[in-house]
């Protein structure tokens, strides 16, 4: 026969709640320049998309993708450098769909 013994769990180890001092100060003007810069596309060397294009509010900045997709709609490559790309490839495609909706050849 086993004998389980339960000893009582004390909460007095835990921090201490966060209070408004404990975070920084929000400039309501710096925080709208923040946000217009993150929609713009004109920070783009091809002013054709924007931090926003890949990192979606929604997926807590995110993209909901395993790989990153770079300008252009290329998988990004982890280890090895990216072969020449003549024509869409499948990832390429998929990853179009996913983020635009459309394909990669743009129909």
């Amino acid at each position: 026969m086993i004998l389980l013994s339960a000893t009582p769990a004390f909460a007095t180890d835990l921090p201490q709640p966060l209070g408004a001092d404990d975070f920084i100060t929000v400039d309501a003007a710096q925080a709208k320049l923040g946000q217009l810069l993150f929609y713009d596309r004109i920070l783009s060397g091809n002013r054709n998309i924007a931090c926003s294009t890949c990192h979606h509010p929604d997926l807590g900045t995110g993209d909901g993708l395993s790989l990153g997709i770079g300008e252009g709609v290329l998988a990004l490559a982890r280890t090895a450098p990216p072969a020449p790309v003549t024509t869409a490839s499948a990832s390429a495609s998929r990853a179009m769909r996913r983020v635009c909706g459309t394909s990669a050849r743009g129909t």
